[in-house]
């Protein structure tokens, strides 16, 4: 199973997906939500979480791989290696110009884990603000 949840309205379902050996995402969450969750997604578009249902059956070498390879593409999609992700999620990468970065957050020191605390707040702030543009 795979929850993904931000807040903490969103605490007791991942703890309860974690605890039972499911994925439990926080996506752009806050330090409610990563310290339920097992993976942490940043992204600026929801189509970021689409690899983590993908490689849903091999998650922990998936979340492996590309945090090692991440700076290698991290400003350009279009430099993932071919396997890595199916090429439907590179093709929405390339096309929107964007890319999540995906955490294992098991076995995280504190400081690695106020690091992607921030890194996701600050995302969502960023989504928010876009949102609260549209008309």
């Amino acid at each position: 199973m795979i929850a993904l949840g931000d807040s903490i309205t969103d605490i007791n379902m991942l703890q309860r997906i974690k605890d039972e050996n499911g994925i439990a995402v926080s996506f752009n969450g806050n330090r409610f939500s990563i310290g339920r969750a097992n993976i942490a997604v940043t992204t600026p578009n929801s189509l970021g979480v689409l690899p983590i249902f993908q490689e849903k059956h091999n998650i922990k070498e998936f979340l492996e791989k590309w945090e090692t390879e991440y700076e290698d593409y991290q400003d350009n999609p279009k430099k993932i290696k071919n396997g890595l992700i199916s090429n439907e999620a590179k093709k929405f990468f390339t096309k929107y110009n964007f890319l999540p970065e995906f955490v294992d957050l098991t076995n995280k020191s504190k400081d690695q884990l106020n690091k992607i605390i921030l890194r996701q707040e600050n995302m969502r702030k960023k989504v928010r603000g876009w949102t609260g543009k549209l008309n």
